[in-house]
């Protein structure tokens, strides 16, 4: 963290790593609520996982610049 720019990457990191997990969970909770008709805690789990283990390769491509 010796320049701004690199406190500005690691902020856009943290901040897509986090919105990939939230995604993963929001999208496994919505499917099991549809296909079991309840939410199931293993599949939100391992949905957050899927989402974080899909950022991992490259965290910071995904912005808006």
């Amino acid at each position: 963290m010796d320049t701004a720019k690199n406190v500005a990457d690691i902020s856009r990191i943290f901040a897509n790593t986090n919105t990939a997990a939230a995604a993963g969970a929001v999208a496994a909770l919505i499917l099991s609520q549809v296909l079991y008709k309840k939410p199931d805690l293993t599949m939100i789990l391992n949905g957050a996982l899927a989402g974080l283990v899909s950022i991992t390769a490259e965290p910071l491509t995904p912005s808006l610049d």
